[in-house]
């Protein structure tokens, strides 16, 4: 399959149409120089790669973002767990269940033996590369590395379109698009890009389906994390669909009263 960034880009940003940026995720053996760490992007509290991610999406002049063992101290810890550059430590569900003694749990999870289950069926957990980047792109260059996903920021309407992108060269009715259990940035780019070895290779994840990002991904926004074979096939499909053929449908001038 031809993977062209440009026709990528291109083709998603109208079938949104998008308003915010596509950001790519790369595995690279070295790391750019126009790289920041998370720390850099997220200066108060917490330095989250999925706020980062968001942020780089939706405002301008917000840099590359690099995750990596070496820049341990500039992110959080979770994202190097979740991206395979650490291993879990023990008794990581206690972070995530009900019957955590814990008193600052999430409690996403009903109970340890639910969450161990969960972490056992989501495999291994291993980098795509010795430097994961993360940056939007716009068409212009291939970008720093081997490009492994890419994420969308969208309303509902804008994810309804991509989703029904992403089914229309997909012969499977269920998977195709899946809305798994794990943090924003497992979600975001984690698993589209490969790094748990279990996360289905041919499917699309929509996300956050956990409410912790709730303070601060606006009320009306979905992720949808796209491995890029997928992503290749979407624009390629886009001409003769019903984005194309169909533009009332999937842009309607009005809202129908119910």
């Amino acid at each position: 399959m031809n993977i062209s960034v440009g026709n990528i880009h291109e083709k998603l940003m109208k079938t949104g149409p998008l308003k915010h940026r596509i950001i790519g995720v790369f595995g690279c053996d070295e790391r750019p120089a126009d790289a920041v760490t998370v720390g850099s992007v997220i200066k108060n509290g917490t330095p989250c790669l999925a706020k980062a991610l968001f942020k780089m999406s939706s405002q301008p002049n917000v840099p590359p973002i690099y995750v990596s063992r070496d820049a341990a101290q500039e992110t959080c810890p979770g994202v190097l767990m979740w991206f395979g550059f650490v291993e879990f430590p023990p008794m990581i569900e206690q972070m995530f269940t009900s019957d955590s003694p814990d008193t600052d749990s999430l409690c996403i999870k009903h109970n340890t033996e639910l969450c161990t289950a969960t972490f056992r069926d989501m495999g291994q957990f291993t980098p795509a590369g010795k430097y994961i980047v993360l940056r939007p792109i716009d068409g212009t260059d291939d970008g720093p590395g081997r490009l492994k996903s890419v994420l969308c920021f969208g309303d509902a309407q804008q994810i309804r379109n991509l989703g029904a992108l992403v089914h229309y060269g997909a012969p499977k009715a269920f998977t195709p698009i899946m809305a798994p259990w794990g943090s924003g940035c497992s979600t975001f780019a984690g698993f589209p890009a490969g790094m748990a070895s279990n996360a289905p290779k041919n499917t699309a994840f929509l996300s956050p389906v956990i409410p912790e990002a709730n303070s601060w991904l606006p009320a009306d926004t979905f992720a949808l994390g796209i491995p890029i074979e997928i992503a290749a096939r979407m624009a390629d499909g886009y001409p003769s669909s019903f984005l194309v053929r169909q533009p009332s449908m999937a842009y309607p001038d009005t809202q129908e009263e119910i």
